[in-house]
């Protein structure tokens, strides 16, 4: 509205100016014209600077509230050689479980004398669990455990499971599905929260059923080197699992 005034008074003054008045009147006319003109781009040049200034605030707070693509990317291609997985060379004591399709598959008993067979946990879930360090809310500091996966529902798909550990861990920092080269796993799934981390090796038996051999591991049992140490042990004892 203030633009279409000035345009307005622009248009009387050069009406003025081309018309045949005294030149006191056409000074009068020009001076205010230049003042008009000038109050207009003062006023253009302002509301300039206030849009470019939200603009920069906005893309700053997009910015600073998620990481960018290819932090994200970079981030996540981890997680592919974290959960590769092989089988061991080595052979030695060996256990055993069934599954609800009735086969029975084995695999290595974890080295470290630290662990606790702890069964089935008395859980109609749980096949078989090994547990280490402390127990808190019957759960201890490093869990492996081999089971239906009860939380993917029977369909090995991202969505259900992050959801579910989300609840019981809080929002993931880093959460992927994936796909591993294995005798009996095809699937692996990383699930990676500030207090939690969890694998989990996947193989689905049928419509109804699937094997999951997942590692819990609470981060305040131990450093770095004892973080790196439990995961190794739980790839040796995922990597040889096997059919009998």
């Amino acid at each position: 509205m203030f633009k279409n005034f000035l345009k307005g008074l622009k248009d009387v003054c050069d009406d003025l100016m081309d018309s045949n008045v005294g030149e006191e009147l056409k000074k009068a006319g020009r001076e205010l014209k230049a003042q008009l003109l000038q109050e207009e781009s003062t006023g253009s040049t302002q509301t300039t600077s206030g849009d470019s200034s939200a603009s920069t605030i906005n893309t700053t707070t997009a910015t600073g509230s998620q990481p960018t693509n290819t932090e994200t990317s970079a981030t996540l291609e981890i997680a592919d050689a974290e959960c590769a997985l092989t089988v061991p060379a080595e052979d030695g004591p060996r256990g055993e479980f069934s599954g609800l399709d009735e086969k029975t598959y084995s695999y290595l008993i974890p080295k470290d004398e630290g662990f606790i067979d702890e069964g089935n946990c008395h859980a109609a879930e749980i096949h078989q669990a090994y547990g280490f360090g402390r127990e808190i809310n019957y759960e201890r500091d490093v869990m492996f455990v081999f089971s239906i996966a009860g939380e993917f529902d029977c369909e090995i798909k991202e969505s259900r499971a992050k959801a579910a550990y989300t609840r019981y861990d809080s929002a993931p920092t880093r959460s992927k599905l994936m796909t591993v080269e294995h005798p009996v796993f095809t699937h692996a799934y990383l699930f990676d929260t500030p207090k939690k981390y969890r694998i989990t090796y996947l193989k689905k038996l049928g419509e109804y059923e699937l094997l999951g051999c997942e590692l819990i591991l609470r981060k305040s049992g131990g450093d770095e080197a004892w973080k790196a140490k439990m995961i190794e042990e739980f790839k040796r004892f995922a990597g040889s699992c096997r059919e009998v």
